[in-house]
């Protein structure tokens, strides 16, 4: 019976460190799980506020885009109308410049011009119009002054010396030319409040 006593003692024993054994790895398992599930815990939370951070990084980028993009479209917009009023002042000189009233507009541009003129010059003009340009001339003083029809003046007057060194314009469209970007901003303003 000893024997089996010493047996019994020795199997507690045993059983008493197995349980200790598997206890402190259990312990151990428990405290290895609970650390895992922190750090994932914790480089989830990162990852969402790095992607929360990301995605209002984006919104705000589509957002400024968006504007800038709309900001483009309406300058477009306000471009093209302004653009399209002022193509209506070029075919409005072309109907003025066909127009029966030519003749005395293309008077007042020559009486204008030959306040500038100086010394020998040649008229160029409009080879419709070189009889009015000929017959204001002749009754203004200025007889003897050549007259020469010119492809490129339409729609008004020009002097120039015999030499051609020099040339001096006077027509609708070269002074439409000199007010266009003020006659551009005066449409923007007027249209749409902005320009001037």
């Amino acid at each position: 019976m000893k024997g089996s006593a010493l047996l019994e003692t020795m199997t507690a024993q045993a059983m008493e460190e197995c349980d200790s054994t598997r206890n402190t790895a259990q312990q151990e398992a428990d405290a290895i799980l609970a650390d895992a599930k922190a750090q994932s815990q914790a480089q989830r939370e990162s990852v969402e506020a790095q992607v929360t951070r990301e995605m209002a990084h984006l919104d705000e980028r589509w957002g400024q885009m968006a504007h800038a993009e709309a900001s483009r479209a309406d300058l477009t917009v306000k471009n093209d109308a302004v653009t399209a009023v002022l193509a209506s002042v070029q075919a409005e000189i072309r109907r003025i410049v066909s127009s029966p009233d030519f003749g005395g507009i293309l008077d007042a541009l020559l009486a204008s011009l030959m306040q500038a003129a100086d010394g020998e010059i040649v008229v160029l003009g409009p080879e419709a119009h070189l009889d009015s340009v000929k017959k204001w001339l002749a009754g203004n003083g200025h007889a003897n002054v050549k007259v020469v029809a010119s492809p490129e003046i339409w729609d008004g007057v020009a002097i120039q010396d015999p030499g051609r060194k020099y040339r001096v314009s006077n027509t609708l469209t070269g002074r439409y030319q000199r007010i266009e970007e003020t006659a551009r901003k005066r449409c923007m303003s007027a249209m749409f409040g902005e320009g001037e």
